[in-house]
C-alpha cells in the first residue's frame, strides 16, 4: 500500500513520471521527500507579492515549481542541471534560514532568487537568476532594484550578493547601480537617513570594514547615489517638488498602487532604474541638475509625496525630437505628449531624466506638508515644480524615512 519510493538512484529518479504512471507510486530522493513533507506541514504558503497588475508578480518557490522551471535558461556556462536543482533543494529544505522566491510574468517564471536575512541590517542573496529571454536585462535590473527596495523598505542597510550562484549577465547591472566587488560577494549600502558625510561612512565601516577604502574619497553625489536613498546634510544638491498624475506615477515607479490597480502600471517602464518624465516648458531654467526629486502625486485621491529620485538631466527641444530619442522610456504615449504641449508640436518641451528612485517608507500627505512649510514661514505649492529649501527638505526626508534605530 505505499505511495512513495525514496530512493538515490539517480536511473530510478529520471524515470519517476515513468514509474508512476505504471504504478502509481511517487519515485523520489529523500531531499525532495523532506522538502515536499515540510510544505505539507505548511498551515499555509506565503501568499504572492503582487508588482504589477495580475501579470507580474513575486511568490514563494515549492518543489512543483520544478515542473514548469526552463532549467536550461537559467544555468551558468558549464554548469549541470543537476547540481542546479540540487543547490535549489538545499535552500528550499532550509526554509528556516533562506527565502526562495521567482518572479512570475504573465504564464512564465522568469527570474529565481533565494535570499537570506542574516540579521536586520544585512540582506544576502545566496542565488540570484534571470531566465534568457529577449527581456533578460529588463528583468535582471528589476531583481537587483527589488531586492534594494526590499531592504529600505525593511531598515536594512546593506544588500549582499554573493558570487557562487550567480548570474554573470547581472554584474555590469550591478557595479552600475552601485555595488563594489569583494572577492566572494557584491556589496551596496542602502541608507535611509539624512546624516552628515562622516556620520554615513561611519555607518558603512560599521556595516562593512572591509569596503569603506572604496568610499572615503569619491565625491558627496556618488557617495549619495550608492548608498541611495541617502540624503547628505553637506551636499549642494538642489531639491524639488515635481507633481504628477496618479496614472503617470503608477507606470513610472509607485509600485504601490501598480500593484493594488487590477492591470498594474507598464511593465516595461516601471521596471527601469533609470527613465523620464515629459512636462511642459515651465521653470526650466529652475530645474537644474544633478539635483534630487521628491514626488507629489497629485489627484482627487491622491495628494502625497510618495518617492525620492536623483535628477541626472534636463532637455528641452521638441516634442517630436523628445518623443523620438526617448520612446523607449518614459510612460508618455504621443497622444500624451500632444496634450502636454496643448495641441501645438512646435511648442518646446522638457524632459527630466531621474534615477535611483525609491518609495518612502510613509508617503507624507499633503496636510502634512503645508504644516512643515508653515513652520518654515512658506507656502506649499503643489500645482507646478518648486525648490525645496533645505531645512524642509531635511523634514520631509525625515518623515518619509522615519529615524532607523
Amino acid at each position: 500500500d505505499a505511495s512513495t519510493f525514496v530512493t538515490r538512484d539517480n536511473a530510478l529518479l529520471k524515470k519517476a513520471e515513468k514509474s508512476f504512471e505504471l504504478t502509481k507510486v511517487n519515485v523520489v530522493s529523500p531531499t525532495n521527500l523532506l522538502i515536499q513533507l515540510r510544505e505539507l506541514s505548511e498551515k499555509q504558503i506565503s501568499a504572492p507579492v503582487r508588482v504589477s497588475g495580475l501579470d507580474l508578480e513575486w511568490r514563494p518557490l515549492v518543489s512543483g515549481d520544478f515542473e514548469e522551471l526552463r532549467v536550461d535558461s537559467l544555468l551558468r556556462s558549464k554548469e549541470r542541471k543537476g547540481k542546479f536543482i540540487e543547490t535549489l533543494n538545499f535552500f528550499l529544505l532550509h526554509d528556516d534560514r533562506y527565502i526562495c522566491d521567482l518572479l512570475r510574468y504573465k504564464d512564465e517564471i522568469v527570474a529565481i532568487r533565494v535570499l537570506e536575512n542574516r540579521s536586520n541590517k544585512t540582506i544576502t542573496m545566496h542565488m540570484g537568476r534571470v531566465a534568457r529571454s529577449p527581456d533578460q536585462s529588463m528583468f535582471g535590473r528589476f531583481l537587483i532594484a527589488d531586492t534594494i527596495s526590499k531592504a529600505v523598505e525593511q531598515k536594512i542597510s546593506m544588500v549582499e550578493f554573493c558570487k557562487k550562484h550567480l548570474a554573470v549577465e547581472l554584474i555590469p547591472d550591478l557595479i552600475e547601480m552601485g555595488f563594489v566587488e569583494h572577492k566572494n560577494h557584491f556589496t551596496r549600502f542602502c541608507l535611509s537617513i539624512h546624516t552628515d558625510r562622516e556620520k554615513a561612512l561611519f555607518k558603512i565601516a560599521e556595516l562593512s570594514p572591509e569596503s569603506i577604502v572604496k568610499y572615503r574619497n569619491i565625491p558627496d553625489l556618488q557617495l549619495e547615489k550608492w548608498c541611495s536613498p541617502l540624503g547628505l546634510e553637506d551636499t549642494a544638491l538642489d531639491c524639488f517638488l515635481i507633481p504628477i498624475k496618479p496614472n503617470y506615477a503608477m507606470d513610472l515607479f509607485d509600485r504601490d498602487q501598480s500593484a493594488s490597480d487590477f492591470f498594474g502600471g507598464k511593465i516595461k517602464v516601471l521596471l527601469r532604474w533609470k527613465n523620464v518624465y515629459y512636462r511642459s516648458k515651465t521653470h526650466h531654467k529652475m530645474l537644474k541638475s544633478p539635483a534630487r526629486i521628491l514626488w507629489y502625486v497629485s489627484g482627487p485621491q491622491h495628494q502625497e509625496i510618495v518617492a525620492i529620485s536623483h535628477l541626472d538631466d534636463v532637455e528641452v527641444g521638441s516634442p517630436k525630437t523628445l518623443y523620438r530619442k526617448y520612446r523607449r522610456f518614459g510612460t508618455f504615449e504621443w497622444r500624451d505628449i500632444y496634450r502636454t504641449c496643448n495641441g501645438n508640436p512646435s511648442v518646446d518641451l522638457m524632459v527630466l531624466k531621474f534615477s535611483h528612485t525609491f518609495l518612502f517608507r510613509e508617503p507624507i500627505p499633503r496636510a502634512t506638508m503645508k504644516a512643515i512649510y508653515q513652520e518654515h514661514r512658506m507656502n506649499l505649492v503643489v500645482q507646478s515644480p518648486s525648490r525645496i529649501p533645505t531645512g524642509i527638505f531635511q523634514r520631509l526626508f525625515s518623515q518619509g524615512y522615519p529615524v532607523q534605530s
